[in-house]
């Protein structure tokens, strides 16, 4: 509900300052004198677009500014989407500078374009002869029949669970295109894990391999070379180990003398066992050394093929290269828990799917119970004001597939006249009936859900005598539980208001200003009995002025 209403610096509104009743207000004044410009401000905080050119003065910022009881909308969640502080009473704030930037406020928390329109819009309905657009639109008629038929609650439970099945949806295709694209690289990454795999890499092989190589590859030297050691070392003449004994023995004669050479002959003994042991040792070492020519082929195919891998890998050594194979094992195996995850995807979505079908299907037996009483109440109500052979009818047709709505789309199929067939509303009715007909629609809608502020732009152009004091009673009416702004050249809309309000055109300076005024009881009847009959009423309609407040005097 509309607390407070502030504008400033906006076309023809110096300032302007607005109270509004909880119940009925009316706006009337003569054309042209601002109320299409108070609507223009209040689109501002709807979110409209803004242009500096509206400013009335270039040096100043224009300011709309607007404070709402929000009680009855329980917009808390909503608040919490969009990282806003919750209040009861919130303020709403739009400011236009001199150079043309626009900003928005809730509660003096910056929000965008978007934000605003999105909340605006739960706060303020502006309703005009143009809304057929709206009346026609799919969406808005669908919305009409599940408010009517009370869908609150089985519609939420049906939202929240469609945008988790569109979440799911999401990541399964996003994780399918990542799959496929990652495929045709997969199944490469796959080979060079298979060959890795084939080659049976052992750390450290590759040293192993070389230096047994380098030793069959001059076998034929590393045996000569042998056989010319052991040659010096065992020649029975001058070898080494022969010429070592000849020491030794003298040694120990001299020993035999003298302790003094006793440590000398055990330096010679020792040397004497060393050699041997070496000689030994080079006869071991050189019978491991053959002349194979096919081993050297195998040990020269082996290294090639641990060649080839590292170059193709770009690595270094076979330690690298198996750190290669498990890096690719990873990746495979991560390809592996993907598809996996997307199997698990479409196991859930299958699910989720067979529950919205469920809940959509409930959705639309309410939507069917609903769509005669619907179009019975509406007709009702057009009878009543004036259009005895309206006749509405209300289908709810199947749709292919789930959306957020369910599987039903709604038509509306409106005639006003005898002997006309009912088309969709977009190609047969006229502006004053749209009003008439959507004046209706939130008569109804008034009697199941907590409206916004409904601001009615002059709909009831076209209509008068009886017609109009039932339009007002409905007006009146849906005031008793939703405030109303009415715009209006009825005097029987007017004489039913709690607050009457009265724009006029103030061209006592040098630049005309639109003003606003609260009326008084008296300038209330002046103003309704100037509606009666013309600039300077007659007694007679001064009179027929008290007379009609005082019979719609509201309790």
């Amino acid at each position: 509900m509309l607390i407070h209403l502030s504008i400033r610096n906006y076309a023809l509104i110096e300032q302007l300052e607005m109270r509004p009743h909880p119940g009925l207000n009316v706006i009337t004044g003569e054309t042209g004198a601002g109320k299409s410009i108070m609507l223009g401000a209040i689109g501002l905080l709807l979110g409209e677009r803004a242009d500096k050119r509206a400013l009335m003065n270039e040096t100043e910022k224009c300011i709309v500014e607007a404070t709402f009881d929000l009680t009855p909308y329980h917009l808390e969640a909503l608040f919490d989407t969009y990282d806003l502080d919750y209040q009861d009473l919130t303020i709403i704030r739009r400011e236009i500078s001199p150079a043309g930037k626009s900003r928005a406020f809730i509660n003096d928390t910056p929000v965008t374009l978007d934000v605003l329109k999105i909340l605006g819009r739960r706060l303020i309905d502006i309703h005009s002869q143009h809304d057929h657009l709206l009346l026609g639109d799919d969406a808005y008629q669908l919305a009409l029949l599940d408010t009517f038929a009370g869908n609150d609650s089985l519609l939420d439970e049906y939202r929240r669970l469609f945008t988790h099945y569109r979440s799911i949806l999401q990541r399964y295709e996003q994780l399918k295109q990542q799959i496929e694209q990652q495929e045709q690289a997969l199944d490469y990454e796959r080979f060079l894990w298979q060959e890795l795999q084939n080659a049976a890499l052992e750390e450290g092989e590759q040293e192993q391999l070389e230096q047994r190589l380098e030793k069959l590859e001059h076998a034929e030297a590393i045996q000569q070379a042998a056989a010319e050691a052991l040659q010096a070392l065992e020649n029975e003449e001058y070898g080494a180990e022969s010429v070592l004994s000849v020491v030794v023995e003298a040694l120990k004669r001299l020993r035999s003398y003298s302790e003094d050479f006793g440590e000398l002959y055990e330096r010679a003994e020792s040397v004497l066992i060393e050699v041997r042991e070496l000689s030994r040792d080079i006869a071991n070492a050189v019978e491991e050394v053959e002349i194979n020519p096919r081993e050297v082929q195998r040990i020269q195919e082996r290294l090639d093929l641990l060649y080839s891998l590292q170059k193709k890998h770009k690595v270094h050594d076979e330690a690298q290269l198996i750190r290669r194979k498990q890096e690719l094992e990873r990746r495979i195996e991560q390809a592996s828990v993907s598809r996996e995850e997307l199997e698990a995807l479409e196991q859930e979505i299958r699910k989720q799917k067979q529950q919205l079908h469920d809940l959509a299907m409930a959705l639309r037996a309410q939507r069917q119970a609903q769509a005669k009483a619907l179009a019975e109440a509406l007709v009702a109500l057009l009878q009543d004001m004036a259009m005895p052979h309206a006749t509405v009818q209300v289908q709810v047709l199947p749709c292919e597939a789930l959306y957020e709505e369910g599987l039903d789309k709604l038509q509306l199929l409106f005639s006003a006249n005898k002997g006309i067939a009912p088309g969709p509303l977009k190609e047969v009715a006229s502006g004053g009936e749209f009003s008439r007909l959507m004046l209706a629609i939130k008569y109804l809608l008034a009697q199941k859900t907590a409206l916004p502020t409904l601001i009615l732009d002059e709909i009831d152009t076209g209509i008068s005598g009886e017609t109009a004091m039932k339009v007002a009673r409905m007006m009146a009416e849906m005031s008793k539980h939703h405030q109303l702004i009415a715009i209006t050249h009825l005097h029987q809309i007017a004489a039913l208001a709690d607050a009457h309000y009265y724009v006029y055109k103030d061209e006592a300076g040098s630049r005309t200003f639109s003003r606003l005024k609260l009326l008084s009881v008296e300038e209330r009847v002046h103003e309704i009995a100037q509606m009666i009959s013309g600039q300077q009423p007659s007694p007679s309609a001064l009179q027929s002025a008290r007379e009609l407040l005082a019979q719609n005097r509201r309790p």
